[in-house]
């Protein structure tokens, strides 16, 4: 089955590999839409999630299954590590952030893509897409 999220142009969910290709994520434009989604589809706020003092591994594995495991997954906003940063900052650069959806969390955006957020006016303006 192929994901209306990762088939829209109006926001785009990209795999770990695209660090080591030419193409770069959209932006702050976009993180503000995949957040926002999350709090849409659950009617609340803190959606996402950002565990200080976490290590980058933690944040995109530990803390990912567990929000997966937990009764209402969040997203993960992650890369917040210092340290690690330090060290992979060649291949990922100075601004970019990790953005991890839990997979159920992930079906229920999905489910909302069709006449939702996406089709809004202010993301159609924010977006150019009138």
């Amino acid at each position: 089955m192929e994901s209306k999220i990762a088939s829209s142009s109006k926001l785009s969910f990209e795999p770990v590999a695209i660090l080591w290709s030419d193409e770069k994520p959209e932006g702050a434009l976009q993180f503000s839409g995949r957040a926002t989604l999350a709090g849409v589809v659950r009617d609340k706020s803190e959606e996402v999630f950002t565990p200080a003092g976490a290590v980058a591994c933690q944040q995109m594995g530990i803390y990912l299954y567990r929000e997966e495991e937990s009764k209402n997954p969040r997203d993960i906003l992650g890369f917040t590590d210092l340290a690690a940063r330090k060290h992979i900052r060649r291949v990922m650069g100075d601004d970019m952030l990790t953005f991890a959806v839990p997979y159920r969390l992930f079906l229920e955006m999905e489910a909302e893509v069709e006449n939702g957020l996406l089709d809004s006016p202010s993301w159609e303006i924010l977006t150019g897409a009138e």
